[in-house]
């Protein structure tokens, strides 16, 4: 892994670049014959990532939605932790000179940015309910949030 100079946590500023981890539908997908609806792990971290973030800036979400996203990102952690050892007292480390953290193993998550983006699609065409959401004009809304959703292109994020 390697320090990277997006996602800083500077609150409503960069919200955009946090957005823009997501998915179509903000990685909700509808399976089976009902369409029941489920969120794929990784979005719903990538989202309260994002919701951290945007605790920086009074007002922009709720303290139990942050503590919610704490708790959530804590479990997932202790469910699935990465055991890749480090070098270093990261707390004494200069990330500006020494930009690697080790050496860990990386899944790729192209394909379930695909998936997400090709159910979410067929979804939204056979029930023409989610159509705006991919539209540019469209706002997202969360409490206080309203910020403009421009789908990000896919492939294109960084692994850092």
């Amino acid at each position: 892994m390697e320090e990277t100079v997006h996602y800083s946590p500077l609150g409503a500023a960069t919200d955009a670049e946090w957005l823009s981890l997501t998915s179509p539908g903000f990685g909700y997908v509808r399976l089976g014959p009902e369409n029941r609806t489920f969120v794929v792990t990784m979005f719903h971290e990538l989202h309260c990532l994002r919701m951290l973030n945007l605790a920086f800036t009074p007002n922009m979400t709720s303290f139990p939605h942050v503590k919610h996203c704490l708790n959530y990102l804590r479990q997932g952690i202790l469910c699935s932790p990465d055991l890749a050892l480090e070098p270093g007292d990261f707390e004494t480390q200069d990330f500006e000179v020494e930009r690697t953290l080790g050496v860990h193993e990386c899944k790729d998550w192209a394909p379930i940015y695909d998936f997400v983006a090709q159910n979410y699609d067929s979804w939204s065409r056979e029930t023409e309910y989610g159509a705006c959401e991919l539209a540019a004009c469209c706002v997202v809304g969360h409490s206080n949030i309203v910020t403009a959703y421009t789908p990000p292109i896919y492939g294109e994020h960084e692994h850092a």
